[in-house]
């Protein structure tokens, strides 16, 4: 009988030193996949930025974690640092075997994110992330149209910017749901959350591919921002001192630009949104947006209706530091063709060729005492018991016009007395007014 347990006993330690060395294996692979894919990035980004890392951590039930990530753009003095970027959501066999071009569920945190408030950092990361944004020339770090500059906020006693950032999204295949979420923590100075429920989603959507007729339908919708008043009420000082201004007009004029830039993009605020932007600029805090319509909606359905109807439509609900705002009115100036066109998927319609200026000559009286302003114009003279003369103006000197006449294919110059001249033309160029004005 013992020797019937000592074989029992052998065979489950078998049994363990095997599970062990292939969980060991597996781990292993796991950490050769993400190593590899690591250095992959790092690939791509040769020649605009270094990538280094520290440990890699893996866990079968599919997450992988990098310690100590840093990236050095080039021609910036110091990197980026992340202490932890964590992956979860694939099961590990996408680790292992990559079957999936894209999982069901992923979720991307990147935490301890530090960036240097140094000038030389900033130049950096635009030039080599950045190459599509229109260059601007250099601002003072203030207004709706431009972030805090790196200068404005040492001045405000920051030496780097500490965030935390996240992005997720889940699939559920059989409900044909989509869920996607994002937030960003910027230490001390704002926080933004976001989240949105999709309905009626193609197989195709996490590949990109969204055709008209597969348009996904919205669920509901979640929006939070949180400004930290302490560092607004900073901002607005310095910014004040910046451009010469008491607070309360730097604060009146930044949300008049607020304003003006909505305006711009097609949406005019109505009485109750319109309060809530000036007591946010006034109070600062936590502004949530939620839309929680009765039923999944189409947003091209939504698009071509009447937008006083939104708010309804949407299940609309706005609160502005905890307190609901009522009045949700607002009005969106419906999308041109080239708008609409993109938002269906199709190319924008080639714009009309711009009518070509079309030009004339004519000919104005001038004064005779300003006929000398006009030496090298082709003039028109009516003179004293005379045939009119017409040529070039080559100079009025010793109170007479010298005229460049053409005759018989050659050309003769003419010394005509200014007490003769009567009235004289000059030509000049005159654009045709186009008929549609």
């Amino acid at each position: 009988m013992f020797y019937y347990y000592r074989r029992q006993i052998r065979l489950v330690g078998i049994l363990v030193v095997v599970a062990v060395a292939a969980y060991g294996g597996l781990k292993f692979v796991m950490h050769y996949k993400v190593d590899r894919a690591l250095r992959d990035i790092e690939a791509s980004l040769a020649g605009r930025a270094q990538l280094s890392y520290g440990a890699i951590d893996t866990d079968l039930r599919g997450a992988v974690r990098v310690h100590d990530l840093d990236i050095l753009p080039a021609g910036a003095p110091q990197p980026i640092r992340v202490d932890l970027a964590r992956v979860t959501g694939p099961h590990a066999g996408y680790f292992l075997f990559q079957q999936e071009q894209h999982p069901a569920a992923l979720k991307l945190e990147l935490i301890g994110v530090h960036m240097a408030l140094d000038d030389a950092m900033v130049a950096a990361m635009k030039e080599q992330f950045d190459e599509a944004a229109p260059a601007k020339p250099a601002g003072d770090g203030c207004g709706n149209d431009e972030g805090p500059s790196p200068a404005l906020l040492r001045e405000l006693g920051m030496t780097e910017l500490a965030m935390d950032m996240s992005m997720s999204y889940r699939m559920d295949a059989e409900r044909r749901q989509l869920a996607g979420a994002v937030e960003l923590d910027v230490d001390g100075v704002e926080n933004i959350q976001a989240s949105v429920m999709l309905g009626d989603v193609s197989p195709d959507i996490l590949a990109g591919d969204v055709q008209l007729d597969t348009m996904p339908t919205l669920v509901d919708m979640d929006l939070g921002v949180r400004v930290e008043p302490a560092f607004a009420e900073r901002y607005l000082a310095a910014c004040a001192k910046r451009r010469g201004q008491t607070v309360d007009q730097y604060r009146q004029g930044l949300i008049a630009e607020a304003k003006a830039g909505l305006t711009r993009a097609g949406l005019r605020l109505g009485p109750g949104l319109a309060d809530a932007l000036i007591n946010f600029h006034h109070q600062w805090g936590e502004v949530m947006l939620a839309l929680r319509p009765d039923e999944p909606i189409n947003p091209m359905a939504l698009l071509l209706g009447n937008t006083t109807d939104w708010p309804q439509k949407l299940g609309m609900e706005l609160a502005l530091n905890g307190v609901p705002v009522s009045d949700l009115r607002f009005e969106l100036r419906p999308p041109n063709a080239e708008e609409l066109a993109v938002m269906m998927g199709e190319a924008p319609p080639k714009p009309k060729p711009k009518p070509r200026d079309r030009y004339r000559y004519v000919y104005h009286a001038v004064p005779l005492s300003a006929l000398d302003q006009h030496v090298g114009a082709s003039v028109r003279m009516q003179l004293r018991d005379q045939p009119a003369r017409s040529g070039i103006l080559m100079g009025v000197v010793a109170n007479e016009a010298r005229v460049e006449q053409r005759l018989h294919g050659g050309k003769i110059t003419a010394h005509v007395p200014l007490a003769d001249i009567v009235s004289v033309e000059v030509r000049q160029v005159e654009k045709i007014p186009r008929k549609d004005g």
